[in-house]
């Protein structure tokens, strides 16, 4: 399986993509390319390949570096990374070919340095967070990774059946009326979804996936290796056909839900049948943005933070500094313990 760094048609230094720009910089000599310049140019000078999965161990495979001829050892879902000696970008193309293949991808829009600067200011905010983790070592640990989902694409039909009531009340004289009239209600149609999310990565943590979450899937753009350059990725390890069953009671949930919200107009709705079902279902694959960090506590414990890295929502779980979280207690113990003392003197 072949691995690939892009190279600057200038100077041969590795190229990376820029989320600020949305094209290739190298950082080398300063060039920028766009993504179609990068494309006239594949297949010439502008990328270095190796195809030298050497050998496999477990799960991991060893690769060669393009740059460094140094030995990359890799996870079984690493489909890009950094080479450890040479610090280059290395895309392991290998492992996003045929049926692996990505059809969609979101790019990168936010920065690194904007991310890092959200998250220190996410941080600071923070009073009870343990000093080590505010220092400017851990927000530089910020890592951009690629993240496998698969969107799905359903179309429900049928209908649906129910008895329903309209109720009118009414005051003449010294009497209250109250007239009830019975119907019965039928809906009937197709409904249409786009892009249901689901992960498709197994190790992935699954509140830090959910919590980033949503994308603006309707921004994908046609994959392509070059927006890997740079970043990590992750290649996916579960099949769409784990998914069917899940998408297709989430889809006539849905179906269900906007009919009966259109039967509006009546005092009481009881459903009496339902004849929706899947009709047709589609799923494409494609790798999200998200920038990540994680953080060992003392004890072993491990924090993590991430920063959708399209929308610059953000999501974490952060260590409790008990030394602050004691001084807080104490400062707020000793005041109401001498006004204790206090009130009981002056009584």
């Amino acid at each position: 399986m072949p691995s690939v760094t892009y190279k600057c048609p200038n100077c041969d230094a590795p190229l990376v993509f820029d989320a600020g720009t949305q094209g290739f910089y190298c950082d080398f000599c300063k060039s920028a390319f766009t993504k179609e310049e990068l494309d006239s140019k594949a297949g010439t000078e502008t990328q270095s390949q190796t195809a030298s999965a050497q050998g496999e161990e477990g799960h991991a495979a060893c690769y060669s570096c393009p740059s460094c001829g140094a030995q990359i050892l890799a996870e079984e879902t690493t489909a890009a990374t950094t080479c450890y000696y040479c610090h280059n970008p290395v895309i392991l193309s290998g492992r996003l070919e045929g049926e692996m293949e990505p059809e969609l991808v979101i790019p990168f829009q936010v920065k690194k340095e904007e991310a890092e600067k959200a998250f220190a200011q996410w941080v600071k905010k923070k009073w009870f967070v343990p000093a080590p983790f505010k220092q400017e070592s851990e927000v530089q640990a910020l890592t951009g990774v690629y993240f496998p989902f698969w969107l799905a694409d359903c179309k429900v039909e049928g209908g649906l059946e129910a008895s329903a009531t309209r109720v009118n009340s009414w005051r003449s004289g010294d009497y209250i009326y109250t007239k009830t009239e019975y119907y019965s209600v039928r809906r009937a149609g197709s409904v249409f979804f786009d892009n249901l999310v689901r992960n498709a990565l197994k190790k992935s943590n699954r509140q830090l996936i959910e919590g980033v979450q949503p994308f603006e899937t309707q921004k994908t753009q046609v994959f392509s290796l070059p927006y890997l350059s740079g970043f990590q990725a992750e290649a996916r390890d579960i099949d769409a056909k784990e998914y069917a069953g899940e998408i297709a009671a989430q889809a006539n949930e849905y179906a269900q839900r906007m009919m009966r919200d259109t039967i509006d107009s009546y005092t009481t709705v009881q459903i009496t049948g339902n004849s929706l079902h899947l009709a047709e279902s589609h799923f494409r694959y494609a790798l999200f943005p998200v920038w990540t960090l994680t953080y060992r506590g003392p004890k072993g414990t491990v924090y993590y933070y991430a920063l959708n890295g399209q929308t610059g929502k953000v999501f974490g779980r952060l260590p409790l500094s008990y030394p602050r979280l004691g001084i807080l207690l104490a400062a707020v113990a000793v005041p109401l313990f001498l006004l204790a003392l206090l009130g009981g003197f002056l009584l």
